[in-house]
């Protein structure tokens, strides 16, 4: 016989219990212990109109199947369900509506705040897009017929997704987690419990719920219950535990008292355990240091083992400084003390700046010190505060030893005090272990280096300065005439900071310095001197060998094309990526014109030939760890039938050749100088350049410049530069190239190469100033029509592209795609092999430039040491590429199909400017630009401008104007740009903003609403926003406005999520302040705004005149934006 099916509990009219009771669950969520199980509860509300189901139940079999078989009974085949609102996306609560939704209601809407919308789709994974999503904000109301919910975002009330909704017909909330408990009992009603069954269930709502749920929230209860505290209840409906219908005032009282938050007394709590009792001895010592402060201290010193775990966290809890002491055991804290630091979190004892525990780590070791050093670690994980470095002894502390213990405790006990200034860097140097920038130029070089033409930088004073293009860093007193990585001028470089003491001394960690072992590194550009560099910064034992194919030392490759052009370049210490004199002093083994034949991973020795002449037998040496740092090859063609093939192992790799040989490949400094002294030599006066990208550019301007007159540049594609620039822009850049003696073959690719060999005579099927005695001539296919055509030059140069050198990675069995695969610490599929540079392929991204590599390198130098907490991070490099000084350069987002661009083009200067801006829904924003231009000083300003999302109209102000002052401008817009820009009968929050009416009537209806703290918050980020930076007034007003809206409690309080408000609130401590501080808060006080109480005023009777002038207003700013453009033309 079937058994019966279960029924829902109404509650009232239309309205019905639903969930799922788990009275066998013992451990929920890992950390919590249920002695009375739990329920899952789901509400189902009937309206005339619609019907929502609010929460749904865990995803078990046996909850899914109770919680359907009820809602089964009252939603009969065919009835629809509309909306599903899930005020909190923890999967036990949210888990089984995917199910229900897949298998039942596919066309429900689901309604949770906007972070839990996107916890939600995350669970949802890929198929989240066949669903439909609402976001709730304050004020969204959903009207079922009969019943009405409106919405209450309560972040941080547990998750950050929280909300609340009510229901003001049943005078009745849903509160999810708040106010539940984990308790299950078929009476369904807390009134129906007797009274054993109703001190059971305060029980559980205490200790197994409130206090792992709520207890590291406490403030953001207190602020939920402020919110609530005004409505009329009469029914509690939580997510877990019975359905609160009477007694609502005590579960209010009784909250407010769990959530009442104690402040720590001025308490530091010792805990400590020894092996010989030497680190107990230090404890003792610093103990008397931290009492001689006097009576306004108190300490308790706890022996793990002569104490509970327990007692240990009691005493924590009243504390407000932790200091833990543990010997050195296998290299590690005991586990005990390492427990007690993994029970602090980051909310509870490293958030509130008026409880932030205060804590620190000391021990004593043998042969090796690494406790100390990883609970501090652990401890700033956990966000606490950290005045004074570890405190480490060798063994029994000397005499001298145990003052140091005595005064290290009393100078913490005084930083936690507040009576000595906090070193505000040492918490920061502690948690990211500090590295150093190498020295690109010496304080001495920098003195011979142009004037001083930048208005911020002082005589005499040392800068960081920072190449806005490839990311180089300069510490000097003014920053170069040319980046010496890649070539652009001074005018590109940004002050970072003032240095005033250039950074010799960095923060060391005694784990690295301590390592013995073999590190051979294979490469020698940017990421391979980067990765020995940063091994030397932290570790002078380790036996470090550097090997390189090429026979100079270390120098920039992207700016070789700069050599074409100037013989004495190449002598300056400039050029050089480090003194060679480096490697001496470091003990560096530096293996200089040497190849590496094979490498046996299995007995870890590599096989090198030296490429001198006469170098004899090949040698092995072996490694403990391997870093590739291979680099990138030229992309050349595979021709099999030609003179290429025939040559290319002489040709284009760089061997010796004779002086006939007139193909030449683009990639090291030796070929740099074969080519130039074959020109010089052999007088020539054409040239054929294979591809017309940023390398192509810059070897043509270097032929030019070399005294060759005919230069004919073939690229397979129908624009130059057409990864980079659009139509217009390639076409502006074409024109001015052939302006200086360049000719195209744009659609064509090299089919075959032909030269004079065996008295060949040349078909003459064009003019060119070619010597014959020497010549050579390039076969090329026409991509469309598949017709040839022979091309004539003296000399053929490959500047075509490049990809990852891969032969030594493959030949070894490492696991290889676009490149070497390695993980965030440079780790390939061999755990003692690491690569880095341009070879490497890191989640699927194979991004090639100077910056990634010298990033990368620095990490597998640090990851080859053991550094496991060092990581890589992508960067994507402006681009940047001159000719003949035309200035192309590429920053930020210009892919993007979605984003509006505006383009002006002058065809005299030659000048050309496109800005790509994004939609913030209240405002545009430039998010990216292409320029094209004579000059260099705009190229900073439209960086600065990104990086502070200036409005679209203001950046188009400040920019363009200055560009073509000097020429008449055309201007191009994209077709929703010009839609953006046209009239609209209907006003947005922008347009309203400079709408004094409009703005005085919504501002008024605000106040009607009890809201107009938002737009208030609003339009004083917008005035914020429009102050430049440095500027005196910026510092106190960003804090009057933080205090105003934004801190919690304020007058003025506005609804923003924790991170938005954390953010701010960090920002604000550590200085860090200028105009983009309060972006992220204002962004979604837009969003407010404009998605809800804008269109509910725009609906209101009030909005009738405002949007009856607003056309008249639209008029007159299009007749503005016209009189503007004429004036700067």
């Amino acid at each position: 016989m079937e058994a019966e099916k279960l029924q829902a509990v109404e509650i009232q009219k239309n309205f019905y219990w639903v969930g799922a009771l788990d009275p066998d669950i013992r451990i929920f969520d890992i950390v919590m212990y249920c002695e009375f199980g739990t329920t899952y509860n789901s509400y189902l509300l009937k309206g005339s109109e619609k019907t929502a189901l609010i929460e749904t139940v865990k995803d078990t079999n046996d909850s899914y199947r109770q919680f359907e078989e009820r809602l089964n009974s009252i939603l009969k085949k065919g009835e629809k369900l509309d909306y599903v609102i899930h005020n909190h996306a923890e999967p036990d609560h949210s888990g089984a509506s995917y199910r229900l939704l897949s298998e039942k209601f596919p066309e429900a809407t689901i309604i949770a705040s906007r972070n839990g919308v996107e916890n939600i789709k995350h669970m949802y994974g890929d198929d989240a897009e066949k669903f439909r999503f609402l976001e709730a904000r304050d004020g969204l109301i959903v009207r079922l017929g009969g019943f009405t919910l409106s919405f209450m975002m309560n972040p941080l009330v547990h998750w950050p997704d929280t909300m609340f909704t009510y229901c003001p017909e049943l005078k009745t909330i849903f509160t999810c987690d708040l106010f539940g408990s984990h308790y299950s009992s078929p009476k369904i009603f807390k009134d129906l419990l007797d009274e054993k069954e109703t001190a059971d269930m305060w029980k559980a709502a205490k200790g197994s719920y409130f206090d792992p749920i709520f207890g590291p929230y406490k403030k953001y209860v207190v602020q939920g219950l402020d919110k609530i505290k005004e409505l009329e209840l009469e029914m509690i409906c939580c997510a877990h535990g019975p359905v609160i219908r009477k007694n609502i005032e005590e579960y209010m009282e009784k909250y407010r008292e769990w959530s009442k938050i104690t402040l720590p007394k001025n308490k530091v709590l010792i805990v400590h355990i020894a092996a010989y009792g030497f680190t107990n001895r230090m404890a003792t010592l610093i103990k008397q240091g931290l009492e001689s402060i006097g009576k306004d201290i108190e300490v308790k010193m706890l022996n793990f083992l002569e104490t509970t775990e327990t007692e240990i966290m009691k005493e924590l809890g009243e504390s407000r400084g932790l200091l833990l002491g543990s010997p050195t055991l296998l290299s590690d804290a005991v586990p005990p003390i390492m427990k007690i630091a993994a029970n602090l979190n980051p909310v509870v004892h490293g958030t509130d700046p008026e409880t932030r525990l205060v804590a620190c780590s000391f021990g004593s070791y043998g042969w090796s010190g690494e406790a100390a050093d990883n609970i501090c670690q652990r401890l700033a994980q956990a966000r606490v505060r950290i005045p004074l470095r570890p405190l480490k002894v060798q063994l029994r502390p000397s005499k001298k030893q145990e003052e140091q213990c005595v005064e290290w405790g009393a100078k913490f006990g005084r930083l936690m005090l507040g009576l000595d200034p906090v070193d505000e860097d040492l918490e920061k140097k502690i948690r990211i272990k500090q590295t150093s920038f190498r020295k690109v130029l010496n304080p001495e070089m920098a003195q011979n280096i142009g004037r001083k033409t930048f208005r911020d930088a002082q005589d005499g004073k040392i800068y960081k300065w920072r190449c806005i293009v490839c990311g180089e860093i300069v510490y000097a007193t003014m920053p170069p005439e040319v980046c010496p990585a890649c070539g652009v001028s001074q005018e590109v470089f940004v002050m970072e900071d003032e240095v005033e003491n250039f950074p010799d001394d960095w923060e060391l960690s005694e784990t690295l310095q301590g390592v013995t072992d073999k590190i051979v590194v294979i490469g020698a550009s940017a990421a391979g001197v980067s990765a020995v560099q940063a091994i030397r910064e932290q570790n002078k034992k380790a036996q470090v060998t550097l090997i390189s194919g090429e026979s100079a030392p270390p120098y920039y490759r992207p700016s070789l094309t700069k050599y074409l052009l100037d013989d004495r370049r190449i002598e300056e210490e400039a050029f050089q990526l480090v003194d060679p004199q480096w490697f001496v002093e470091n003990s560096v083994e530096f293996l200089l014109g040497t190849v590496v034949t094979n490498i046996n991973i299995k007995k870890k020795r590599i096989e090198l030939q030296s490429r001198e002449k006469g170098a004899g037998k090949k040698k092995q040496i072996s490694y403990d760890r391997l870093i590739l740092a291979v680099g990138a090859n030229q992309t050349l063609p595979k021709e099999k039938t030609s003179i290429f093939h025939k040559r290319a192992k002489t040709d284009i790799l760089g061997e010796a050749t004779s002086k006939k040989i007139n193909v030449f490949a683009f990639r090291t400094l030796e070929d740099s100088k074969r080519i130039k002294s074959y020109i010089r030599a052999n007088k020539v006066n054409s040239a054929i350049v294979l591809g017309a990208g940023p390398l192509g550019l810059e070897v043509m301007e270097g032929l030019l410049g070399l005294g060759v007159k005919e230069i004919k540049a073939i690229e397979s594609r129908k624009h130059i530069l057409s990864s980079r620039l659009d139509d217009q822009g390639s076409l502006l850049v074409q024109k001015f190239l052939k302006r200086h003696g360049v000719k195209f073959h744009l659609g064509y690719e090299m089919h075959h190469i032909l030269d004079n060999s065996n008295n060949k005579k040349y078909k003459k099927t064009e003019k060119t100033a070619s010597n014959l005695a020497h010549g050579i001539a390039i076969q090329s296919i026409d991509i469309e029509d598949t017709s040839l055509v022979e091309i004539y030059a003296d000399i053929v140069i490959f500047a075509t592209g490049v990809h990852s050198e891969m032969s030594l990675a493959k030949k070894i069995g490492l696991t290889t795609k676009n490149g070497i695969v390695v993980d965030s610490r440079m780790k390939t599929s061999n755990p003692d092999i690491f690569a880095c540079g341009d070879c490497i392929e890191y989640k699927g991204f194979n991004e090639r430039s100077w910056r990634n590599a010298q990033a990368s390198g620095r990490v597998a130098g640090l990851a080859a040491l053991g550094d496991s907490a060092v990581t890589f991070r992508v960067s994507v490099s402006p681009y940047a590429v001159a000719f003949a000084g035309l200035n192309i350069f590429c920053i930020g987002n210009i892919h993007e199909p979605t984003l509006e661009s505006v383009s002006f083009v002058s065809q005299k200067i030659p000048a050309y400017t496109r800005l790509f801006f994004r939609d913030e829904g209240f405002r545009s924003v430039i998010c990216g630009a292409m320029l094209i231009t004579t000059e260099t000083s705009m190229i900073v300003s439209i960086e600065q401008h990104i990086r502070a999302q200036t409005p679209f109209k203001k950046a188009i102000k400040s920019l363009i104007v200055h560009t073509f002052a000097k020429d008449k401008k055309k201007q191009v817009l994209s077709k929703r740009a010009k839609a953006r820009i046209s009239k609209s009968n209907i006003p947005n929050l922008y347009t309203l903003f400079h709408f004094k009416e409009g703005f005085t009537a919504f501002h008024r209806f605000l106040c009607d609403e009890f809201t107009e703290e938002t737009l208030d918050f609003w339009v004083d980020a917008e005035n914020y926003a429009q102050i430049p930076d440095n500027n005196k007034s910026q510092a106190p007003l960003a804090k009057q406005i933080f205090h105003d809206y934004l801190r919690y409690g304020a007058e003025k309080e506005v609804n923003i999520d924790h991170f938005a408000r954390v953010e701010c609130s960090d920002r604000i401590k550590n200085n860090d302040i200028d105009r983009t501080i309060f972006l992220t808060a204002q962004r979604q006080i837009a969003e407010l705004l404009q998605s809800d109480l804008l269109k509910r005023f725009l609906r209101s009777p009030e909005a009738k005149p405002v949007i009856e002038k607003f056309g008249n207003l639209q008029d007159k700013i299009e007749k503005n934006s016209e009189d503007e453009s004429t004036s700067s033309d």
